[in-house]
This record gives C-alpha cells, structure tokens and sequence, in this order.
C-alpha cells in the first residue's frame, strides 16, 4: 500500500465531524479538570523543579519526542533542517499548552498580560532548545541504545545547564519588571470569566494532538488496542504528565492520595485528550480508495 503523505491524510479527513469531535474533545477532557476542582481537589503547589527524579521526567520527554520525531521522519524530512526544528517546536510547544493558552491564561487570571507573556518565555525556549537538538541529533541515534543514551545526554544538557542559566538570565529580567505583576485577580473556584477563555484556549492542545495522531498514525501498530496505548503513552510523556502524579507523592505538603488526585487531574485531563483524539481520528476518516 503507498505510504501517504499528512496532506494526503488530512484530505482523507471529514472536516466538519473532525471540528466537532475537536469541540467535543475539548470540553470533556477539560472538564475532568473543573470537575475535579469543583471537588475540592487542592491545586499542585511544591513540585521539585531540580533534582534526579525531574531529570527522569526530562529524559522522558525527550526520549519521547525522538520517537515521534522518528515516526513523523518521512514528513520532517520535505523541509531543511530549520523548518524542522521550529515544526517540531511548535508542535510540543502547543502540545504542552506552552505556546498561547498559558501565557494567555495567566494573563486572564491576573490581568497582569504583559509580565505573563515574558514569565512564559523560559519554558518556550527551553522546548525550542530541546527541539533542535532532538532535530540535529537524529541521524546519530539510530539504533535502540543510541537513541536512549541520546535522550539522556539531551536531558542533562538541558536540565543541569539551560535550564539554570536561562532561570538566572530571566530572574534578572523578571525582577526587572516585577512592578507589572501582581496577585491573581480571579481566585478557584473560577467563574465564567476564567471558565470560557480556559475552554476556548484548550484547543491549542486538541490541534496539536490531532495533528500528532495525523503524523504518527501509520508508524504505530496496526492492532487497535495497542496502537490506542501507543498514542496515549506518547502524549503524556510529550506532554511531561507521564510520571508526574508519582513523583508528586514524595513531595506534595498532603497525604499520598490527596497528591495523587491533585496530580492526577491534569494526569486524567491528558489521557482523556489522548483517548478522544484517537477516536476522533477515527471518527472523521473518509474511505481510502
């Protein structure tokens, strides 16, 4: 069978059930996060940002986002290197709902646009950094160990030396302009006026998830079952959500299943996005000839 290219699957998609199976997915996936905050489950404070547990995390993510990059490689590969990278970067970017809703979010919450927009600046040009070397060091991690002994080489590069440097250089600047910030405006639980932009701007992650099934679908196994559990595992370790639920019971200030629900809503709001994108894509493909 020809292999066939996204523009040719994206042509096989029936776009007025996609767009409504994205709308519906949106607002499901995102409602297992309300409805655990409508139970009270206490928001996640205190998650490490050092230490060999987050570097685990990192290698995750990185490893993960060579698998993709792997399985999108035909794709990738119509366009020179730096397209790549910013493809790549764009699409973990959205994917981690680092690109427009968290900064736009923030800005919701606090009012505060500005210093919201150049607070999200680190995380953006760390995914960036980690985009490009994914892209750049490829071609060298071929075989199964390599591309292991590759995430992790990435991942400490990025997580003992980028990741500090560009805390400190962004402290300077964030300090610079501290006088634009200020405590939220709107405190959980949320009314309509954070409600609506949180459920429009969800779509962001949606998109991306759509267009990584669209990408990566004829890589993965053609068994059903597996293929769905594939997907799923991609997302969330892309998504960097894989493993934080049980990281986060070693250092939450409550009770193991306390942090567990509170980790976990965004845990079970990933895996909702990966499990409705899936049948989406389903849902919405036209019969090939």
């Amino acid at each position: 069978m020809a292999i066939l290219t996204l523009g040719d699957k994206l042509r096989l998609v029936d776009w007025p059930k996609a767009l409504i199976g994205m709308v519906v997915t949106a607002v499901l996936a995102l409602s297992v996060h309300v409805m655990l905050q409508v139970l009270n489950v206490p928001y996640p404070a205190g998650y490490p940002r050092a230490g060999w547990w987050v570097f685990g995390q990192v290698a995750l993510n990185v490893l993960s986002l060579m698998v993709f990059y792997r399985l999108a490689t035909l794709e990738f590969a119509r366009f020179n290197v730096v397209i790549r990278c910013l493809l790549l970067f764009l699409l973990a970017a959205m994917l981690r709902e680092a690109l427009i809703r968290g900064p736009v979010m923030d800005g919701f919450a606090t009012t505060a646009w500005l210093f919201s927009f150049v607070s999200g600046l680190p995380r953006l040009i760390t995914i960036l950094i980690v985009s490009c070397l994914v892209v750049v060091t490829e071609p060298l991690v071929r075989r199964p160990w390599r591309l292991f002994l590759g995430a992790a080489a990435i991942a400490a590069l990025v997580h003992f030396l980028c990741t500090p440097f560009i805390g400190v250089a962004f402290g300077h600047i964030l300090e610079s302009i501290s006088y634009l910030s200020h405590d939220e405006v709107y405190k959980a639980p949320y009314g309509w006026q954070i409600e609506v932009p949180a459920y429009i701007t969800y779509l962001e992650p949606v998109v991306a998830c759509f267009i990584t099934v669209a990408l990566v679908s004829d890589g993965l196994s053609k068994h059903l079952l597996w293929r769905t559990l594939q997907f799923v595992l991609l997302v969330l370790a892309m998504n960097t959500i894989l493993i934080r639920p049980i990281v986060y019971v070693f250092y939450a200030p409550f009770g193991p299943l306390t942090a567990l629900l509170s980790m976990g809503q965004f845990f079970l709001e990933a895996l909702a996005l990966a499990l409705l994108t899936v049948c989406n894509w389903s849902f919405s493909q036209r019969r090939r000839s």
